[in-house]
């Protein structure tokens, strides 16, 4: 290799490291690589002068995402979603998501949209509806529901809940919104109380 100058000062005094450096991505794992770098001892400019890291960076990464699409898919299969079905209802063609799983550079459109259908199932759902923007409503709030209602602790013995943090929370805002209506109105008596009001609100949360 000819010997080059330092793109910053045009010095010829460099000095070659290598550095580990790690790479991450959504369940797909991480993965260390060697990583190439020359130092100008004159100015002190630091970096990959020749490009030499850019194939093995690109390698690493697409290996990481072959594994992310894997481990969704294999993480669909665990839970019996049938491929067919959810390619039927994206319209893609027939046996993609085994050809995904298999392929050792996915393409990005598809490690986007595994990752979505990872993170929000329902969304198959509302593709079998065929986007329909009510039922894609229904079918997110219900699931919204549904995911706070897991995070609801039970106690037989107490007959009602253990309250977590977002329910806390929900109820502290009750709280703090019939307080202070209370502090404005002073709570006079036109056919409903604010305390009454209040009390039947946090009723309803802790029932």
């Amino acid at each position: 290799m000819e010997q080059v100058s330092c793109p910053a000062c045009g010095d010829n005094n460099l000095e070659k490291n290598t550095i580990k450096k790690s790479l991450h991505e959504p369940y797909g794992g991480s993965k260390n690589i060697d990583i190439v770098c020359y130092t100008c001892n004159f100015c002190g400019f630091s970096g990959d002068i020749f490009n030499e890291n850019e194939k093995d960076l690109q390698a690493a990464i697409d290996e990481l995402k072959a594994n992310s699409v894997k481990n969704i898919l294999e993480n669909f299969q665990k839970q019996h979603y049938n491929f067919s079905a959810i390619e039927r209802a994206l319209e893609i063609p027939q046996r993609s998501l085994s050809k995904w799983k298999s392929a050792s550079k996915p393409s990005a459109s598809a490690v986007a949209l595994l990752k979505y259908l990872h993170l929000f199932p329902w969304l198959i759902e509302v593709a079998e509806h065929k986007f329909d923007f009510n039922s894609a409503q229904r079918i997110h709030i219900s699931d919204a529901f549904n995911q706070l209602i897991g995070q609801m602790t039970f106690n037989e013995d107490a007959r009602g809940f253990e309250t977590t943090t977002t329910m806390e929370v929900l109820r502290l805002k009750i709280e703090k919104k019939f307080d202070a209506d209370l502090q404005e109105g002073d709570d006079q008596d036109f056919g409903f109380s604010f305390i009454n009001q209040r009390n039947e609100c946090l009723a309803t949360v802790q029932e």
